[in-house]
């Protein structure tokens, strides 16, 4: 969706400019439950839409069996609807956020920081300990999803965490991470045949590039590309789609 960056970098912006692909961002916020949702909804007044889907290995590989029925997030869904759309939600959200996450951010817990060629870098602890695992188990949800997008299914993308991308680069970056859920997703995708592909590599070659100019694919205090990251990520899907014949602006 573009946290962070102006409207010129946003995904779907750089995929019709630089290569004539027209694109829509159409899942957020949400997990895989809540995209089929979109999808759906979507369909009903587009006609046959085709679905370009990018999972996230720090958040989207989580159970959300029970989520949709709670208290709390049939009341989150009524303030979402009602105030989405106004300065209103826009600032109380700020403000409880702040409220909830402020001890949180405070302790060492919550954040890991990395010096990158003596530059900080922010990583959220639990998108470190998401990437760090060795086993990825099966998620009946997520599956689900996948099976019910199959038939409008272009293709599906891997985004990798800003750790994964810069692990080597860190004090505490020897040796290879493991790839668990890169490896359950490319099995649900093959089992499916459903196109997929993993964003790390290309990711990790601009990321070298840059990094050797002090530049970055993230912001430094988030978990978001900025618009180095989305322009290769731009690239990677218009390759991936038979439209890498035009340039990207940016590496």
């Amino acid at each position: 969706a573009g946290s962070g960056n102006t409207q010129v970098d946003l995904l779907s912006n750089h995929l019709r400019r630089d290569y004539a692909l027209p694109a829509y961002n159409l899942a957020h916020p949400g997990e895989m439950p809540d995209y089929l949702s979109y999808v759906s909804a979507f369909s009903g007044s587009h006609q046959g839409p085709r679905v370009l889907l990018f999972v996230y290995e720090g958040n989207d590989f989580v159970s959300t069996d029970g989520k949709s029925g709670s208290a709390g997030r049939r009341l989150w869904r009524r303030y979402y609807e009602m105030f989405s759309g106004t300065n209103v939600y826009r600032v109380t959200k700020s403000l409880t956020k702040r409220a909830m996450r402020r001890s949180q951010i405070a302790g060492s817990a919550y954040v890991t920081i990395g010096d990158l060629r003596g530059h900080k870098m922010a990583f959220l602890t639990r998108y470190v300990e998401a990437t760090r695992a060795r086993e990825q188990l099966p998620i009946q949800e997520f599956e689900h999803v996948l099976v019910r997008l199959q038939p409008q299914l272009e293709h599906v993308y891997f985004i990798p965490t800003s750790y994964r991308i810069y692990h080597r680069h860190l004090a505490d970056g020897s040796g290879p991470l493991p790839d668990a859920k890169w490896q359950y997703l490319d099995t649900l995708c093959q089992r499916e045949r459903i196109a997929c592909t993993n964003l790390t590599g290309p990711m990790q070659r601009a990321a070298d590039e840059l990094l050797a100019r002090d530049q970055f694919m993230w912001w430094p205090d988030d978990t978001h590309w900025n618009g180095n990251g989305v322009a290769v990520a731009a690239r990677v899907v218009a390759e991936s789609l038979g439209r890498g014949d035009h340039r990207s602006r940016r590496p």
